[in-house]
């Protein structure tokens, strides 16, 4: 006779505080670890700002492969180098999160 085994998985988000968006396949983007795997995080914002408080990018549902910030601003444009503050909202009503992000080219 077989017994069932459960496992119960235990995880939060991984936000990395650095890229170097320069083609070299190498922190290329910002990854936000497990942000589309869990069922409170999944429907999410994220926002980010430059210095001045500007909004530089946003995107709803952040997936770290389409939707994801690769450097480049609403605009299309290479965002310079320097640091920028991140807002995560999750629409799940999980309390949202909010940082520093440091872009090197």
């Amino acid at each position: 006779m077989q017994k069932a085994i459960s496992i119960e998985v235990i995880c939060d988000i991984i936000f990395y505080s650095g890229i170097s968006p320069n083609g070299d396949w190498l922190n290329d983007f910002l990854e936000i670890k497990y942000i589309d795997l869990l069922p409170d995080t999944k429907n999410n914002k994220v926002s980010l700002f430059n210095r001045w408080g500007d909004a530089v990018f946003e995107v709803e549902n952040y997936n770290n492969r389409d939707r994801a910030f690769k450097g480049l601003n609403k605009n299309g444009n290479e965002v310079s180098t320097g640091v920028y503050f991140y807002k995560i909202e999750f629409n799940s009503g999980r309390k949202g999160e909010s940082g520093y992000l440091t872009v090197r080219k």
